[in-house]
């Protein structure tokens, strides 16, 4: 009796094991319906699948190849495809150097934005205000009591041709000095020098 018990116990806990095996493997597979490096479209704008997306807590990663919305005030920072939220960790060479790109007036760079590659926004001569607050494609810190750029990535040209006359750059910082330093950064990418740093 208890050699049988024992091996109906043992066998139980086999089955729980496969079970438990099974549904990980299951969920692993229902884990991305967007595989890694595949390019996706939403409200016109085309995605490149960086990182696969994983869980509600692991998100996946994109670059934003090219604009093709018609709004002409976006945010650029997550995206959510076949239910699956995917942050925007690169804006694309030539992104917005296209016919829908040269129409927005304004645009806000959210915080999972930390590179903008060459002429991203070149040519956008509408723009009228850059919110770049919490975007980490550009890095300002203190050192030795001295603002400093401890990053900067952030292609050539990238706003080259962009902006208005009278643009104006948000950098989440009203400190002269670090606004000093974050227009410098950005005229060396093809900011208008008469570009307004606001915080």
């Amino acid at each position: 009796m208890k050699a049988s018990a024992f091996t109906q116990r043992f066998a139980v806990m086999g089955f729980a094991l496969v079970m438990a095996c099974a549904l990980a493997c299951a969920l692993a597979g229902t884990a991305s319906a967007v595989e890694l490096g595949a390019k996706f479209t939403k409200d016109g704008n085309t995605y490149k699948v960086t990182e696969a997306y994983e869980n509600a807590h692991d998100w996946g990663e994109v670059t934003l190849v090219k604009y093709g919305s018609s709004n002409t005030k976006p945010t650029v920072n997550t995206v959510k495809y076949k239910g699956e939220t995917f942050e925007v960790e690169v804006i694309a060479k030539n992104a917005f150097n296209n016919t829908k790109g040269h129409k927005i007036t304004s645009i806000k760079l959210g915080d999972h934005v930390d590179k903008i590659g060459a002429k991203a926004f070149y040519g956008c001569s509408k723009l009228k205000s850059i919110d770049m607050r919490t975007c980490e494609a550009i890095d300002i810190d203190k050192e030795h009591g001295k603002y400093v750029i401890d990053d900067l990535d952030i292609g050539s040209k990238a706003f080259a041709k962009a902006g208005v006359s009278s643009v104006k750059v948000k950098c989440g910082s009203s400190n002269a000095s670090y606004q000093k330093l974050f227009k410098k950064a950005l005229v060396s990418k093809g900011l208008r020098s008469n570009a307004k740093i606001v915080k």
